[in-house]
């Protein structure tokens, strides 16, 4: 069994339990803290999801198994976040 008490990437690792109404996190941030938390299955928990990373998106890897299409709004939105390094809702184009 690995040793997930100490993150070697310096990634914020963040595992997602997907389903209709809110997922379930498990974030791991490099020190080895871990954060349990349900957020629901909107933007704001989704915003809230990032927020307690505390990281640049560009440092923070998601895994999450697809469930049903519950799993799309999250998956693409988190793209988008990583991607802009904004809110991909006010993010612009250049």
């Amino acid at each position: 069994m690995a040793d997930i008490s100490h993150n070697s990437t310096n990634d914020t690792l963040i595992a997602l339990d997907i389903a209709k109404k809110h997922h379930d996190a498990l974030i791991q941030l490099p020190s080895g803290k871990t954060i349990s938390v349900r957020i629901t299955n909107t933007l704001e928990g989704y915003q809230r999801l990032l927020s307690l990373a505390k990281v640049e998106p560009s440092r923070i890897i998601v895994g999450f198994e697809p469930t049903s299409d519950y799993h799309r709004n999250i998956a693409y939105w988190l793209s988008c976040y990583r991607q802009c390094k904004n809110d991909p809702l006010t993010a612009t184009e250049n």
